[in-house]
């Protein structure tokens, strides 16, 4: 079992990059989130069915940023002993209870602030294909669904409060990636 489960939260250590992804150091999420916040390094997983179709989870109500807010299929932190497609593979199993082989699509970084905490990220956005049924955990993920890219892409025009920062970046950088079927 990692130490990940074994610490407060915030006291988890994540990876330090520059604004272009390089890994610089460690810092923990509470520094990394706190007021302008550290920038880390991040990844966004996307689940895509074989129709194309791409699964979307709410986020819980216990999170501490941007909670219940439609985010992509798992969002979280590339941890010191972790690749960016260990770190989503253990996630999506542990939030949606699916096992996916993902591969690695891009990066970007953004800024943002939710309240008195910051997403100061370099984000790896990783791409995998499952129709499996999820079984969302409901401390993660309170609810799920599925939408193709085009009609993502309609929802955050009409409803950008309710889509997070990082999957709306996502989307305008990588829109043909997530196209593919």
């Amino acid at each position: 079992m990692s130490s990940r489960f074994w610490v407060d939260p915030a006291d988890e250590i994540l990876i330090l990059t520059t604004k272009d992804g390089t890994p610089i150091g460690q810092a923990t999420r509470r520094a990394c989130h706190q007021r302008e916040g550290k920038t880390h390094w991040g990844l966004l997983a996307v689940i895509k069915r074989s129709n194309g179709d791409i699964i979307l989870a709410r986020r819980s109500s216990n999170k501490s940023v941007f909670a219940n807010i439609w985010d992509g299929s798992v969002a979280t932190h590339v941890l010191p002993e972790d690749t960016p497609e260990k770190a989503a593979k253990r996630e999506t199993k542990e939030e949606l209870g699916v096992d996916v082989h993902f591969t690695v699509v891009g990066g970007y970084y953004y800024f943002t602030r939710d309240g008195d905490h910051a997403e100061n990220e370099f984000c790896t956005l990783l791409v995998g294909v499952s129709d499996d049924t999820v079984h969302p955990l409901p401390t993660e993920v309170s609810e799920v669904k599925e939408l193709s890219p085009d009609a993502l892409g309609e929802k955050i025009k009409c409803f950008p409060s309710e889509y997070s920062p990082w999957l709306k970046e996502a989307l305008k950088k990588f829109t043909p990636e997530l196209q593919k079927k």
